[in-house]
């Protein structure tokens, strides 16, 4: 695919690998949103958008044609990481679309490879304050990624499915309780808080996204799509709830998936989280519950319940550099606890 343009008494062709790279501010969002819609058929919300990247939560680049179409676009998300203690930023990489009529250009000086590898090098930089960039590619998009060598493996994701009874029956934890949590009560968030400070000090050898109520009411409680439920679980003998969790709700007979918990230290709370999650789901008549996770997140669960899962199809968390924080990445491997919740489109 090329253009032609006039350059005074000649003709030119300005090729896919001559259309400038450029920053996009919400004044492009129009043209990002289109872009979208062509690219992967469906809309996407101007709230959901705002809510991705509005406020300086990210940043967005992009390229356009000869005629100032929009033909690629690269975004990120802002989120806080704790690494083994250390506090650091990443950037999530999202949106990574190209219109299809480009795509003869999928190659290291087309608009796939041109873009990523600006935005790469632009914000994932000690400038920038960003240690590392992240996200979730689908199976082409990771093997162009590799071959460009703009993308490397760091974590898989295990795709978990439960299938449960039709009949609704699944008994808590003997002794347990739920009850949802309130986000118009001030005490709640203070407990879920201290309850998701406790829950990383306890992640302190691995990496993992910061949880804190700031994040949860974002991801969860104000997405302009999704409807989620959080829900506190309190174990036997306890004054304070040892653990919160959040579910995605499909509706009436629907499956349910489990995006996100905090737990307090301890394998009490965490081999008692997901018997009540499964309890939930089945009293809500849900024929499946889904989860998507690293291995560090399930560690100490019981082997009971997670060899009665299925494998369903997940991906692979890729970053941008062979190297996190000075360190290869096989350092880090079975050491980072992310979820479906860490995503933007789960």
């Amino acid at each position: 695919m090329s253009e032609t343009v006039d350059e005074g008494c000649a003709q030119a062709k300005v090729r896919p690998g001559q259309w400038p790279v450029v920053e996009l501010t919400q004044a492009d969002w129009p043209d990002i949103r289109a872009l979208f819609q062509a690219v992967f058929g469906s809309e996407m919300p101007e709230d959901f958008q705002r809510w991705k990247f509005g406020d300086h939560r990210g940043a967005n680049m992009g390229m356009r044609d000869a005629a100032s179409a929009l033909v690629a676009h690269y975004g990120g998300i802002y989120r806080p990481f704790l690494a083994q203690g250390q506090r650091c930023t990443a950037i999530q990489m999202v949106d990574v679309m190209v219109l299809p009529t480009a795509r003869d250009v999928f190659a290291r000086f087309g608009p796939f490879g041109r873009v990523a590898r600006t935005f790469i090098d632009q914000q994932i930089c000690d400038a920038k304050g960003v240690a590392l960039g992240f996200g979730f590619p689908n199976v082409r998009a990771m093997r162009l990624g590799l071959r460009l060598g703009l993308y490397h493996p760091f974590e898989p994701m295990l795709g978990l499915q439960w299938p449960l009874p039709g009949d609704g029956v699944r008994q808590l934890p003997e002794g347990s309780s739920l009850s949802a949590l309130d986000w118009g009560q001030a005490a709640q968030l203070v407990q879920l808080d201290r309850l998701a400070q406790s829950h990383m000090a306890a992640c302190a050898d691995l990496m993992i996204p910061v949880r804190d109520t700031n994040w949860w009411r974002h991801r969860y409680a104000n997405h302009p799509v999704h409807v989620h439920q959080t829900w506190w679980l309190t174990l036997p003998g306890k004054a304070y709830p040892s653990a919160a969790f959040v579910v995605r709700v499909f509706g009436p007979g629907q499956h349910m998936e489990l995006m996100d918990w905090v737990v307090e230290p301890g394998l009490e709370a965490q081999v008692a989280l997901l018997p009540a999650v499964l309890a939930l789901a089945a009293r809500h008549g849900a024929p499946l519950l889904d989860l998507w996770a690293t291995q560090a997140a399930v560690q100490g669960w019981s082997p009971d319940v997670l060899g009665a899962a299925r494998r369903s199809e997940a991906c692979v968390v890729a970053i941008d550099s062979e190297r996190v924080l000075s360190r290869p990445i096989g350092d880090w491997l079975g050491k980072v606890w992310m979820t479906g919740g860490d995503t933007d489109f789960r």
